[in-house]
């Protein structure tokens, strides 16, 4: 019922006209909150997927388009040190990341959790456009961008590369203990 609900579903549209690898399905109970703002979500393997809260223009746009690659693995993937330490967080958690399509460092949290949710199924990840969310910006007291939050907790603020985000993710989520081969 947005306003912007018809941009949304034009946008991707759009997107998924470029290739007949990308299929645009609409559910209208897929929004995991109760609230009325355009959402969509990118599905990729192993049950893995990244939500958006807006339409992500400006510099959001890479960030959606870098999504979609690194869902069918075709993307910016880092190397494999770090892949299995994506693997191994805890999960389930949920990270919900506040933005503005103005925001210059927003897009490289947005993508490295973006890649953390699509490489790890336990994690979940959403865009949130700021614009949106305002009484939860306020109600959360965050005054600057991006800001990942869980749990209604300000896990990051500012800006962060992916080898900073993973640990603070591992010391906010712990690991999963990986069994060791012991030859006796």
């Amino acid at each position: 019922n947005h306003p912007n609900y018809p941009d949304l579903i034009d946008f991707l549209k759009s997107v998924a006209q470029t290739s007949t690898l990308i299929h645009l399905t609409e559910d209208v109970h897929l929004s995991h909150d109760s609230i009325d703002i355009p959402y969509f979500e990118v599905h990729g393997s192993d049950h893995a997927r990244v939500g958006f809260y807006g339409i992500p223009t400006g510099h959001e746009f890479t960030s959606f388009v870098l999504t979609i690659l690194n869902a069918d693995k075709k993307g910016k993937l880092p190397e494999p040190k770090i892949i299995d330490r994506i693997k191994n967080l805890k999960g389930p958690a949920r990270l919900r990341t506040y933005v503005s399509l103005t925001c210059e460092n927003c897009p490289d949290v947005v993508q490295a959790l973006n890649l953390i949710a699509l490489l790890n199924p336990n994690i979940f990840h959403e865009m949130a456009d700021g614009q949106y969310f305002q009484a939860e910006l306020d109600r959360l007291g965050i005054l600057g961008v991006p800001t990942v939050v869980m749990h209604d907790q300000i896990v990051h603020s500012g800006r962060v590369n992916l080898t900073q985000l993973l640990e603070k993710l591992e010391n906010v989520l712990g690991r999963k203990s990986i069994p060791t081969n012991q030859n006796i």
